[in-house]
């Protein structure tokens, strides 16, 4: 809706915002008055529809903002957005007889190439071929799908079994000078979020909270309150108000804000000063997931940090993350087990294999044992490997 208003001002169109949790009365009112544009929420765009404030029959072009959230069946809408493309996309006049003459627009934004978006755009749009041969549709992807940001730096903390919030308060304080700006600590529960944001209030870190466990329109407060202390913040520092001070990070009055949040804000939130520091407290549950927390910072050519705490449970999907933003690749990529078992047997896989056996073999043969096996390679074993190298050891890929 912010985006919507801004954009509004410049191309001449007037725009409404109708989203769940807040009151229907004033959205009624404001779905009367002549629109260009609706944001909405699908459920709450689906009761407008069925109350007869909007007729999404008459819809021109429909957007799907963060297609993949919205398609996930488990954390998403996919079956309020099946409804609405119903509607949207028929071919015939609406149940209420009204005139349709031509299915709408279909747009899909998303950071992600997920399956569910596959299957739509097979399904709507007539699969990839199509959006990239023509027949009315385009492919607006860019080489950088699924890939992490270009200026973000990334650093992966194994925690083991020790205490993560004194991982967390350490990272905040020892990175605040190197990479000044707002910070986001993500969690994957409620109860995390509540106690991190406990925890580094006791500690003197002026937070705030966004998560499920509170109301829209206490998550709407905490992100304008978020936007204007850091603003404030800033102006402060650029104007040399905040140089650190004897208590360092920890003295409130002196830093941004730090706002602790679920995946709920890794998603659609933009800032316009950047945020300076991501760190994923409990690790998300997929690659896809750590793709968009870590799009918060970053943005638009600035630089940012992406720090995860990695306890024993997610070492496995932490490496093949570390693995894929290495080499270059997509992180969807790291979603796939295969590749994942080949990254896992090549990494253990000396280069310069055998040479390493030649050295094997020479040392059996100075404790007195034999080898039977000449080493096989030019120079007593000089395979065209290369050097060898310790399992985990940095190789080309």
């Amino acid at each position: 809706g912010e985006v919507a208003k801004q954009v509004g001002h410049v191309a001449k169109f007037r725009s409404g915002v109708v989203a769940g949790g807040a009151p229907w009365g004033p959205q009624r009112t404001m779905l009367s008055r002549p629109l260009d544009v609706v944001v909405g929420t699908p459920a709450r765009l689906l009761g407008h529809n069925a109350n007869g404030d909007l007729y999404l029959g008459g819809v021109t072009t429909l957007v799907l903002d963060e297609a993949d959230t919205l398609l996930d069946r488990d954390q998403g809408f996919r079956e309020e957005v099946d409804k609405i493309l119903s509607v949207c996309r028929a071919e015939s006049s609406g149940e209420d007889g009204r005139a349709k003459t031509d299915k709408a627009q279909l747009v899909l934004v998303s950071a992600t190439m997920t399956e569910p978006v596959r299957k739509l755009v097979d399904k709507e749009m007539g699969g990839a071929a199509a959006t990239a041969e023509g027949d009315g549709y385009a492919d607006a992807s860019t080489a950088t799908l699924h890939s992490g940001a270009v200026g973000a730096r990334h650093e992966f903390i194994d925690v083991g079994g020790t205490d993560k919030m004194l991982h967390l308060e350490e990272s905040l304080q020892r990175l605040h000078f190197k990479y000044m700006g707002p910070s986001i600590v993500f969690c994957n529960t409620i109860n995390s979020a509540r106690a991190v944001e406990h925890s580094l209030r006791e500690a003197g870190v002026r937070t705030l909270s966004c998560h499920g466990g509170m109301t829209p329109s206490a998550r709407l407060s905490a992100i304008s309150e978020y936007k204007a202390a850091t603003a404030e913040a800033i102006l402060a520092r650029e104007a040399g108000g905040l140089s650190g001070g004897a208590d360092g990070l920890f003295a409130a009055e002196m830093v941004e804000p730090v706002l602790v949040a679920s995946d709920l804000s890794a998603r659609g939130l933009d800032f316009s000063k950047g945020v300076a520091r991501v760190i994923n407290f409990d690790m998300p549950q997929d690659p896809v997931a750590f793709l968009h927390r870590a799009g918060r910072c970053a943005r638009a050519g600035q630089r940012g940090l992406v720090v995860s705490l990695v306890a024993k449970r997610d070492r496995e999907l932490a490496q093949r993350i570390k693995l894929n933003l290495e080499r270059g690749r997509p992180l969807d990529v790291a979603m796939n087990k295969k590749q994942a078992k080949r990254d896992e047997e090549k990494a253990k896989k000396p280069r310069g294999g055998r040479r390493v056996q030649a050295r094997q073999r020479t040392k059996e043969t100075a404790a007195g044992g034999r080898d039977k096996t000449p080493p096989r390679g030019r120079g007593g074993g000089r395979g065209r490997g290369g050097r060898g190298m310790a399992a985990g050891g940095r190789g080309r890929g």
